[in-house]
């Protein structure tokens, strides 16, 4: 027998309409899945752009504060300080990140600002305002004034405190000054032989010296604050007939801003008569303002 030559074959499956839908099907929900990543990717990375542009912002205000500012580990060491605060103590940025605030922080106020930390980290308070010195580079005090807040993670665990600190210096010695002034006023009025009494704006009582009270009878720790309409002296004209108080010369100088000199009046102190000659000047401030 000769052989039989074979006709080619075509193999293969023949699929039914259900399994032509199935197929179909799950392209589609690879398609759809595939979308989904897509669209996941580009949100996420819209995201990390909005997050590197919002750290791009804080980072330029960070730098560019007018005022000192610092990010601080829990244990007080610097993260971040701008140019601000290294202008403020002098030193380096590099050398100011090698410290911590305590190795900065006058002896005598750094327990206060440790209390305060520890407060913040234990979820006590939030925030802290503190005005303490910190000490320059070249030795010299800083005085500032300091808010403090803490940044958490999403655990609630600490990150860093963010800190923000403003030179103080100037407005402390000015507040010195203007104490040391008032307290050698206190000394000289008290070597006058002659009564006086300083009242502010408000006509209140805030300074008389050892002589008015005792040639005037004027209780100082009674009558400071009081306005000179209620401190009760009996005053009248050399002749004894009554003296209004709007005729009187300090009532004068609050109504005409002027000074009143050499003003006859008597007083009378727990029947004791002293005839005087009361002088009553303005006291205004270097721009001209009426102060008492």
């Amino acid at each position: 027998m000769e052989p039989v030559a074979s006709a080619p074959m075509l193999s293969g499956m023949v699929m039914d309409d259900d399994s032509r839908t199935d197929s179909r099907g799950k392209a589609s929900t690879l398609r759809e899945a595939h979308a989904r990543l897509l669209r996941l990717a580009f949100e996420r990375e819209q995201q990390d752009a909005s997050l590197r542009e919002s750290e791009q912002r804080f980072r330029a205000a960070f730098d560019s504060a007018p005022i000192g500012m610092a990010l601080v580990a829990s244990d007080g060491s610097f993260l971040q300080v701008n140019h601000a605060l290294c202008r403020m103590l002098g030193y380096e940025v590099d050398e100011l990140l090698a410290l911590t605030f305590q190795d900065i922080t006058h002896p005598d106020d750094l327990s206060a600002d440790l209390k305060l930390v520890q407060q913040v980290l234990d979820g006590e308070i939030e925030t802290y305002h503190l005005e303490k010195r910190y000490i320059h580079r070249d030795g010299r005090l800083v005085w500032i004034l300091l808010t403090v807040a803490l940044v958490r993670d999403r655990q609630g665990q600490p990150l860093y405190f963010i800190s923000q600190i403003q030179d103080n210096t100037g407005a402390k010695v000015a507040e010195t000054a203007l104490r040391e002034s008032e307290a050698r006023l206190a000394r000289i009025l008290e070597t006058v032989d002659d009564p006086i009494v300083i009242f502010n704006v408000e006509g209140r009582l805030v300074m008389a010296n050892e002589e008015a009270e005792l040639t005037l009878g004027l209780n100082r720790q009674v009558n400071l604050g009081r306005r000179y309409e209620d401190l009760g002296w009996s005053l009248t004209r050399p002749d004894g007939s009554p003296l209004p108080i709007p005729e009187r010369p300090i009532a004068t100088v609050f109504r005409t801003r002027t000074r009143v000199r050499q003003f006859e009046a008597r007083f009378d102190v727990a029947g004791r008569y002293i005839d005087c000659l009361l002088n009553a000047t303005p006291l205004l401030t270097d721009d001209g303002t009426f102060d008492g």
